[in-house]
């Protein structure tokens, strides 16, 4: 696990490891996206090849390794109700997308909307009006 957080240059991080069944099927969340000084919550999910990013308030960064942890495949910015998966992958790690570490939370965009926040499809479904207006 810790080869991988490397490798996606994602340290210094606070590790979680989902292996209760609770952990695993809340996974991020019900976790603040960072730790009281700011650091990155990276969530690992072992023996999983497959997450979704059902009820999520923000876009996650997922990555799938392989058993020796080197990571085999990165997606970045998997919106709310998303699935991805890796057939050859033995763990998978996560975490949230370009995080704000002085509020805890991830940063809005450039024009000060907060795409990924609330629940996935009507924030989509919102986020595509504004933009034909």
């Amino acid at each position: 696990m810790l080869r991988a957080i490397a490798e996606l240059g994602w340290d210094p991080a606070g590790l979680v490891v989902a292996d209760g069944f609770a952990a695993r099927l809340f996974g991020m969340t019900v976790r603040a996206p960072c730790r009281g000084a700011g650091t990155p919550v990276v969530m690992c999910l072992p023996r999983t090849r497959s997450v979704h990013t059902c009820f999520m308030r923000y876009a996650l960064d997922i990555a799938f390794a392989d058993r020796a942890g080197h990571v085999i495949r990165l997606h970045k910015g998997v919106a709310p109700w998303r699935v991805v998966s890796c057939r050859t992958a033995a763990f998978t790690l996560e975490r949230a997308t370009a995080v704000d570490t002085a509020t805890g939370f991830p940063k809005k965009e450039e024009n000060g909307v907060d795409r990924f926040s609330g629940f996935g499809i009507l924030n989509e479904l919102s986020f595509a009006a504004d933009l034909a207006r």
